[in-house]
């Protein structure tokens, strides 16, 4: 798919932006892997495993296998 660069801003088709579920305004999360760039949604900080894991208290299995479905996604 196509997309249009103008000024160091990306134009992605809005089939794409809802097939993605990206926010029309917002932030996203953008990773480089070898030549290839992904965009994800933000990850919710409260439902963030990782974060859950190294936290010293504890957290319940229900919260952690929350996180860990929405981070699948």
């Amino acid at each position: 798919m196509r997309v249009k660069i103008i000024g160091r801003k990306v134009y992605l088709p809005k089939e794409l932006m809802d097939r993605a579920k990206l926010p029309e305004n917002g932030f996203c999360e953008a990773t480089v892997v070898g030549d290839e760039i992904r965009i994800r949604r933000p990850v919710s900080e409260e439902l963030n495993l990782t974060k859950m894991l190294k936290s010293p208290k504890r957290q319940s299995i229900e919260d952690m296998i929350r996180a860990e479905e929405t981070e699948d996604v």
